[in-house]
């Protein structure tokens, strides 16, 4: 055996604490600093609703903040407005005030100014007004189908034909050329 494991094998039977930051000048398997393998050794674990209930607490009083602010600047708005204000969040000396799509923002950064003066009188001391578009998931895309292609006529293809023949002679007149004669072929013959 290593002098290093023996050192320790004996420091161990002996259950030294020898961690410098150890209060304890014995260790033991009751020390309150460390158990024999190392680790800090816990007396009880924290339940954890306790630790929950301790942040629960802020998250609330957070989300009431921020549902008072929201109300007052719904209040504050006209009523086509007010509909796409999805919201409003206060932080230290601003609120974020959320918006349905970039139209809607661009009518309240107008709104703005007043909106800070109703919320500095209403005990929400804001300085700044930052707004920001959030999409609603809940839109569903219109998915049209795909239209059905334009009749081609005869007289169309012709006025293709008579716009190439009276261009310059040119890499256009020549595709005008072309279009014409794929035109006029595929007109039904009656």
């Amino acid at each position: 055996m290593s002098r290093t494991r023996a050192v320790a094998a004996f420091l161990v039977s002996r259950m030294i604490c020898i961690r410098r930051t150890c209060r304890c000048s014995r260790g033991s398997l009751r020390c309150p600093c460390h158990s024999p393998s190392g680790f800090p050794m816990v007396s009880r674990p924290t339940p954890v609703n306790s630790v929950l209930r301790e942040h629960l607490q802020t998250l609330t009083e957070a989300a009431r903040l921020h549902d008072r602010a929201t109300d007052l600047v719904r209040s504050a708005l006209p009523a086509d407005l007010a509909d796409h204000c999805r919201g409003a969040v206060v932080s230290a000396d601003e609120v974020t005030l959320y918006v349905d799509s970039p139209a809607w923002a661009t009518r309240l950064r107008y709104l703005a100014p007043s909106l800070l003066l109703q919320l500095a009188a209403a005990d929400i001391g804001v300085r700044h007004c930052r707004i920001r578009v959030l999409p609603s998931g809940d839109r569903t895309e219109v998915v049209r189908p795909p239209s059905p292609p334009l009749p081609v006529t005869a007289a169309t293809a012709a006025a293709i034909d008579s716009a190439a023949a009276t261009a310059e002679p040119s890499d256009l007149a020549a595709a005008l050329r072309r279009l014409a004669r794929t035109l006029a072929r595929r007109q039904p013959t009656a």
